[in-house]
This record gives C-alpha cells, sequence and structure tokens, in this order.
C-alpha cells in the first residue's frame, strides 16, 4: 500500500517521525470545520437547508441541519443516502482524519462524510438494525431528549409490549412523541413517567417508580441513559430561564451553553465544587446502581435473558486521552463503567428460571456539540447524531449478544 492509493487510509502515522514529518510537507491536512464548509458547498447545504423529505440531501451534515426529530425522521424515511454522489477533498494531496478509527484518508465516506469508507459503511449498515422485541417489557430513563429519545423510539418501532420512558418533563415529552408519523401504532406502548434523579432521596423516588411498573409484571429491558454533563444548561432549562431568542436544539433545549453561564464542562481542579460533583455522581453513577438494585425483582421475572445496558461515555474510559476538564463526569462515568464491569462476570445474576443476565455498557460516539460554548465548539456539527448512538447502545440487544464488562465502542469495539 502507498500513501494515496488505499481506499481505506493511508499507511502513515503522523507521531513526530521523519516520515510522518516528510509526509506533512508534501499534503495538506483538511479539520473538521473545512470539511464541512466543503461538503456543504459541494451538496449545496446552508444553515436554511430544506427539512425532511424535500431536503436535497441525506447525510451526516444534513442530519444534524434539521430543525426537529420529526424532519430528521422524515429524512431518514423519504430521502435515501446517496452512497454514488462521491464528494472528494480538494486535490490528491488533501487528506483527513477518520472520526471513528483515525486512519489518514483521502476521499471521506458519501453519507458518513467525517469518517473513512470502512466506517461510514459500518455506521450506515446498523443504523437501522433490528429485530422483533413483540412481548416485552422495557424501561429508558432520561427518554424525553436527543439520544435516551431515539433509544424509546427504536424500542417502540421494534414492537416492544410496554415501553416506559422517564423524565422530568412529560407534557414536552408527549409532545414531542406524538409528532411522529406512526405515532397512533405505537401509542398505546409508550408510558410515561416523571423522573428527577437529582435528589438526595432517591430510594423514595425509585421506589414511586417501581410502584408505577408493577403492573408489567416483567422487565425486559432497562436502559440507563439519564445523565448530566452540563450543569448550567441542565438548571436553567429545568427552572423554566431559556431565553426566547436563545438557539435551541431540536428537542427544544438549548443548542449551546449560555455565556452567561459557568460552564461545568470547562471548568479545572481550581475550581472543582463539591455540590457540583456529588451532584453530577449522583445522577450518572449512584442512581443507574440503586435504579437496578430496585428493578431486580421484576428483571428476575423475565422469560428471556433480560438486558441492563449503561450509557458509557468516552470521558469514564482510562485508556483515552484526558486533562483536568470536566473532572466530575470524567469520574461519574468511570464510576458507571466499574459497575457494568462488576455486575456482568457476577454469576448469580439470573432469573427465576435460570436464565442469564446480559450486562453491557456502550459508548453512543460523539452526536452532539451542545456541551460547549457556541465560539468555542471544535466542530461545526458533530460525526454523527442520535440515531447513530441510539444504534451502538442497543446493538448488544439488537444482536442478541450476551453479557460483556468492557465498554462497546463503534459496536465492535472493546476497551477499557
Amino acid at each position: 500500500m502507498n500513501q494515496s492509493s488505499s481506499k481505506y487510509g493511508i499507511q502513515v502515522a503522523l507521531n513526530g517521525t521523519k516520515k510522518s514529518q516528510e509526509f506533512l510537507e508534501k499534503n495538506i491536512r483538511v479539520n473538521q470545520q473545512e470539511i464541512y464548509q466543503l461538503a456543504a458547498a459541494y451538496f449545496g447545504i446552508t444553515n436554511e437547508e430544506c427539512c425532511g423529505k424535500n431536503a436535497s440531501v441525506n447525510n451526516s451534515i444534513s442530519r444534524q441541519l434539521q430543525n426537529t426529530c420529526h424532519h430528521l425522521d422524515e429524512l431518514e424515511r423519504c430521502v435515501k443516502p446517496d452512497i454514488e454522489n462521491r464528494f472528494r477533498l480538494p486535490s490528491k494531496k488533501h487528506f483527513m482524519r477518520c472520526y471513528q478509527c483515525h486512519k489518514l484518508v483521502r476521499n471521506p465516506h458519501p453519507t458518513y462524510l467525517f469518517c473513512c469508507h470502512k466506517c461510514g459503511e459500518l455506521n450506515q449498515k446498523f443504523r437501522h438494525y433490528g429485530r422483533s422485541l413483540a412481548g416485552l417489557n422495557a424501561l429508558v430513563t432520561g427518554g424525553r431528549t436527543k439520544l435516551g429519545h431515539q433509544i424509546a423510539l427504536k424500542l417502540l418501532r421494534a414492537n416492544c409490549k410496554n415501553v416506559v420512558v422517564t423524565t422530568r418533563n412529560i407534557e414536552s415529552a408527549k409532545e414531542i412523541f406524538s409528532g411522529y408519523e406512526d405515532y397512533f401504532h405505537w401509542k398505546d406502548n409508550l408510558k410515561l413517567v416523571e423522573l428527577d434523579l437529582d435528589s438526595l432521596n432517591l430510594d423514595e423516588r425509585l421506589n414511586n417508580l417501581v410502584n408505577e411498573l408493577v403492573s408489567l409484571q416483567s422487565l425486559d429491558i432497562l436502559v440507563n441513559c439519564a445523565a448530566q454533563t452540563i450543569r448550567a444548561r441542565d438548571k436553567s432549562h429545568l427552572y423554566g430561564e431559556v431565553s426566547s431568542v436563545e438557539q435551541t436544539n431540536r428537542y427544544g433545549d438549548p443548542k449551546f451553553v449560555d455565556h452567561s453561564f459557568t460552564n461545568s464542562w470547562h471548568v479545572r481542579l481550581a475550581d472543582f465544587l463539591q455540590q457540583e460533583a456529588e451532584e453530577c455522581y449522583r445522577i450518572n453513577a449512584v442512581a443507574p446502581t440503586l435504579l437496578i438494585q430496585k428493578m431486580l425483582p421484576l428483571l428476575s421475572k423475565s422469560l428471556v435473558s433480560p438486558y441492563i445496558i449503561n450509557v458509557h461515555a468516552r470521558e469514564g474510559l482510562f485508556k483515552t486521552k484526558k486533562e483536568d476538564l470536566h473532572l466530575q463526569t470524567n469520574m461519574a462515568k468511570s464510576a458507571l463503567h466499574m459497575l457494568t464491569k462488576c455486575l456482568a462476570r457476577k454469576s448469580d445474576l439470573v432469573t427465576e428460571s435460570g436464565v442469564r443476565f446480559s450486562v453491557h455498557g456502550c459508548d453512543p460516539g460523539w452526536f452532539s456539540v451542545d456541551e460547549y460554548y457556541e465560539s468555542e465548539s471544535p466542530w461545526v456539527v458533530a460525526p454523527l447524531d442520535e440515531i447513530d448512538g441510539a444504534a451502538r447502545i442497543l446493538f448488544p440487544l439488537f444482536a442478541e449478544l450476551p453479557g460483556c464488562s468492557p465498554t462497546r465502542r463503534h459496536f465492535y469495539q472493546l476497551t477499557y
């Protein structure tokens, strides 16, 4: 393989060696913002991109620019990804780094514009992967918006008998779910339950949730998705302080962190606060642990292998580069990873009929830039969207994989 011939990657590592320096002297790297600008111009995509079925193209950029989750859904149904319309970098000297595998490539995938061909093909293959879940009961925490919402939607469309979705804002969740074209096909299978995990008395709140689920008699799927990444945005939204002129994402939440707030994503050790850390740890690690504990009696009554899927994150991995930013999130997500590792190997987690639980921790990938101030976002749009994220979270369930203690990334990668 030479530096310019491979469809899947250039055999050069940018590691400061002489070979690396020679490569950089002869070639031009294209960053994420430049890829966005080049692709937007090539496909004729603007921030005022026609939405839903009126969109001209279905790719990773046009998906991110859909105004609502219903437009995104309509885009998926009505506009087929054009895998023949090959977007190219300006010349044979230009190259980019694949978001997913980090290989250097000359040309991106035609749909996943920030990925190489191999990774893009994998993403497209599993974006709508699934199987029938008829007769099964599922619980998804944090299901009103983005990742949790798309997870719940996939479960409903897989014909789950009951999908219980927890949220802090039931009215908003009702409005969002009812906007889908196929809502009347699965609306009777959806149950919305109010739950706020930011509480010093989690035990009482989770007992109330258990009481809401008693009528199900069994639980087959538990997805711990509710999380807190950014304190400033969450708290302002919770108390109704969103500005009328503020940009919102397609679920009605602020699109970027307001500059008037201290963004916990950028907090370093010198500004580390006990209250912030305890709140983050409580929501991201303690609550999922207690929820699994409370749900064990219902999970044990499952007639199949019950699935517990914890939503992990890159921030909780040890084998990734770290700085002293958002320490509280890194610590809490690492704790959640440890919970998964312990439970996935615990042999006595079996149903009343003797079937082993399937416990997984999955990383949804990078699908949002909402955690940044608008002027400081490293990418214009994220390389994936929340449908891609939901596909990754539910992959072990749909593929019927046994429990696994490492974090599962990009479907097949296992890491700590």
